[in-house]
C-alpha cells in the first residue's frame, strides 16, 4: 500500500512541475536555407521588417554596438498600412533591440521617402534621417527623438565627430552653403559659403572628415557645379579647416569630363580618394596635390565606362575597389 502511495505522489509531482514550466520565447526564424538557393554560406537568421511581410525599398544598413540598423527608403506599391522607419536587430540572433520593438521601430512622419540616413556621433549613438525639408535625429540608446529641424537643402547628409552636415542653396542659385548641425541639440550654423561663378551654379556635397597631424578637424568636399546653358560641369575639391575656420586648399576642375559621383570622398591616412563619374583620383590631404588620376576602362564601343550613382568605392588593405556602370570591378593600388 505504501509503495502505491509513493508512486501516485511522484506522478502528481511530475505533472505539477511540468505545468510550471514557462513557454520559451518566440525567436526569429533560423532556417537552414529559406530561399532554396545553393550556397556554402549559412543563413544565420532572417526576419520581416514589417510584421505583415509587406515590402519596402531599403537604404544601406549601418552597425550600432552589437546591432545592425535597417532603414526603409520608400514604401513599396500597395504597402499602405506601414510607415517609414528603422529596424534595430541583434547581429547574432536577429532579435529586436529592447527599446526598438515597434513595427517599424521608429515611425517617421515623412510621407514620400527618406532621401538619406546615417548613424553618427560618439559610439554611433545618433540616427539621422533626411527627407525633403525635414532632418530628424534619434538617440539609439534611449529610443527617442532628440530633435527635428525644418530645412531646405540638398538630399544628402554626412557626419563627422559631433556634427551632421548638409548643404543648401538660395533661390537665385548664386551660392551654396555648408550647414553644420550639433548632434546633441540640433543647433546649426553656416560653415562655408561658395559663390556661383562664370555661369556655373555652385553645389556643395556633404563632406568627409580628417584629423590633421596638428589635431585640426578638416572637412574635404566637392563643389559640384553645373552650367545649364552650356550643359557643362565643373568639379572643384575643397579642404576646409573647421578648427581654424579657413580653407586650406582648393583643387579646381579635377575631372576630365566635368562630372562626378555623389559619394563622399574616402579618407585613408593623409590621402583622399575621390570618385568621379568616369574616373578616380587620389589627393594628398597635406598639400592638396593630385597624386594620381585614373579613367575607367573603355567598353566594347570604345566609350569610357562610368560609375555615376552606381556604387560607392571601397578602400581596404591599401587598395581602392571600384565598380563601373558596365559591369567591371576594378582594384587600384591606392599608392
Amino acid at each position: 500500500m505504501n509503495n502505491i502511495f509513493i508512486i501516485l505522489l511522484l506522478i502528481c509531482i511530475s505533472f505539477t512541475s511540468a505545468s510550471c514550466k514557462k513557454e520559451p520565447p518566440i525567436a526569429p526564424v533560423q532556417p537552414d536555407n529559406p530561399w532554396n538557393y545553393k550556397s556554402k554560406l549559412d543563413v544565420k537568421w532572417y526576419t520581416y521588417f514589417y510584421s505583415d511581410s509587406a515590402g519596402a525599398y531599403m537604404h544601406v544598413p549601418h552597425p550600432f554596438d552589437n546591432y545592425v540598423v535597417f532603414c526603409s527608403e520608400m514604401i513599396a506599391t500597395g504597402n499602405k498600412n506601414n510607415s517609414l522607419g528603422i529596424g534595430v536587430y541583434n547581429k547574432q540572433t536577429g532579435e529586436k533591440h529592447p527599446l526598438w520593438t515597434m513595427d517599424p521601430s521608429a515611425s517617421l512622419n515623412m510621407n514620400i521617402s527618406i532621401n538619406d540616413w546615417l548613424i553618427g556621433g560618439k559610439n554611433n549613438r545618433y540616427a539621422l534621417f533626411f527627407s525633403g525639408r525635414v532632418l530628424n535625429c534619434f538617440d539609439l540608446t534611449t529610443g527617442g527623438m532628440v530633435w527635428s529641424n525644418q530645412i531646405k537643402g540638398m538630399p544628402r547628409i554626412s557626419s563627422f565627430g559631433d556634427y551632421v552636415f548638409q548643404s543648401n542653396e538660395d533661390n537665385s542659385e548664386t551660392y551654396s552653403k555648408l550647414i553644420r548641425y550639433n548632434l546633441q541639440n540640433g543647433t546649426h550654423d553656416v560653415l562655408l559659403t561658395i559663390n556661383s561663378t562664370n555661369g556655373f551654379r555652385a553645389g556643395i556635397e556633404p563632406p568627409s572628415g580628417w584629423i590633421s597631424p596638428t589635431g585640426d578637424t578638416v572637412l574635404v568636399l566637392q563643389n559640384r557645379q553645373w552650367n545649364f546653358p552650356l550643359s557643362k560641369g565643373k568639379i572643384d575639391i575643397y579642404a576646409y579647416n573647421m578648427t581654424r575656420d579657413s580653407v586650406m586648399w582648393v583643387v579646381e576642375d579635377l575631372t576630365f569630363d566635368g562630372h562626378s559621383s555623389i559619394f563622399k570622398p574616402i579618407v585613408a591616412g593623409d590621402r583622399m580618394f575621390f570618385q568621379g563619374m568616369k574616373s578616380n583620383h587620389c589627393i594628398n590631404l597635406l598639400t592638396g596635390k593630385v597624386v594620381w588620376s585614373k579613367d575607367y576602362p573603355h567598353d566594347s564601343q570604345g566609350m569610357v565606362q562610368e560609375s555615376f550613382a552606381r556604387m560607392a568605392n571601397l578602400y581596404a588593405d591599401g587598395k581602392l575597389f571600384s565598380h563601373s556602370g558596365s559591369g567591371s570591378v576594378i582594384a587600384y593600388d591606392a599608392n
